[in-house]
Parts: C-alpha cells; structure tokens; sequence
C-alpha cells in the first residue's frame, strides 16, 4: 500500500477532514491532498510529523508489511478476525481500535510468530 492510501486510512480511522490534518501540518489542504493522492510525496519532516499524529511507526507508513493489499484485507475483515481472534482469544483487547490500527498491530504480531518460527527451526535444524 501506498504512503497516500495509508495517510487516507489513518485519517479516515480518526474521523479527520484533510482540512483537519493540513491545519496541523500548516500546509494547504490541496497540498495535503496531493500527499493521499500520491502525487506529491511528503518530506520526512512531514512524515515524522504524521507518524508522530496517528502514533505509528515510521516502519508503517513505509513498508507494505504483511498485509500489502488493505482493499482485500477489508473484503474478508470478519473472516480474518475471526480465525485470529480463535485462534489468540488474548488479541480481543485490539478490536476497539480502528480497522488501520488492528492491522497494523496483526502485521507486528505476525512478524513476531514468523520470526519465532524461524528461530525454533534453527535450533531444530543445528539442535541448539
């Protein structure tokens, strides 16, 4: 996903106007437009200053992450929680959070289970 769609989503989540957040970042809400229609890339002392105003990383607005398609992600938002939440009944904590939120917190999640599992198959293969 792109900076633009993923700027939009966060904004969406937080039931902001882009008049809302170009106001924050002191700029014109056609400028700030431009940056969810990716035609215009923002600086990084804008990103730093978004990543710091939605409380994400800036690792998520960056990287597409595990879920590099959001539309599909949202066609199949219930099933997906569904076989999550069945699977770790703890994660029902996050599902207050809006939708951008829950995934970003699903894709650290995942990264960790992948990660745990590569490092049980390292002991298993040199058996530490």
């Amino acid at each position: 996903m792109r900076i633009g769609k993923k700027l939009k989503y966060l904004r969406l989540g937080q039931n902001k106007t882009q008049k809302d957040i170009s106001d924050f970042l002191n700029m014109t809400a056609n400028g700030y437009q431009k940056y969810e229609l990716s035609t215009r890339e923002p600086s990084l002392y804008m990103l730093s200053k978004l990543a710091a105003y939605y409380d994400v990383s800036y690792d998520f607005l960056f990287s597409a992450g595990v879920f590099k398609n959001w539309e599909e992600v949202e066609k199949h938002w219930a099933a997906i929680m569904n076989a999550v939440l069945a699977e770790y009944p703890k994660l029902s904590s996050i599902m207050d959070l809006p939708k951008i939120e829950i995934g970003n917190v699903l894709n650290n999640f995942i990264r960790e289970i992948i990660i745990d599992d590569i490092n049980r198959g390292i002991k298993i293969i040199f058996k530490e």
